[in-house]
């Protein structure tokens, strides 16, 4: 995964928008850059959803969610204990490197 797909499945997890202005400025500022484009994301979403590790029901509107249930729950266990839950998941998540989820 990448630095954004992992700061994307963190918000997603905590149960935030992935999308909106504010979670650009937090992808900006996690990953030190000054912008994140809204292109970005849409790519990092559905490079995600094409991995299944992200769905999106159809007429969703831009609601996403986990695409496995358990792997979900797994992650959320991961970070249930720390105060820093994105941050944690990102390291959590530093083993899926690109092509590990093929």
């Amino acid at each position: 995964m990448t630095p954004l797909q992992k700061q994307i499945c963190a918000r997603l997890l905590t149960g935030g928008d992935v999308s909106s202005i504010d979670a650009r400025r937090v992808y900006a500022k996690d990953l030190g850059v000054k912008t994140v484009s809204p292109g970005s994301i849409h790519r990092a979403l559905r490079s995600l959803v094409d991995l299944h590790v992200l769905t999106k029901p159809a007429g969703s509107r831009g609601h996403y969610g986990f695409d496995d249930p358990m792997f979900r729950e797994w992650l959320s266990r991961q970070t249930s204990d720390s105060d820093d839950a994105p941050n944690t998941l990102a390291n959590i998540l530093i083993g899926f490197g690109p092509g590990s989820l093929k």
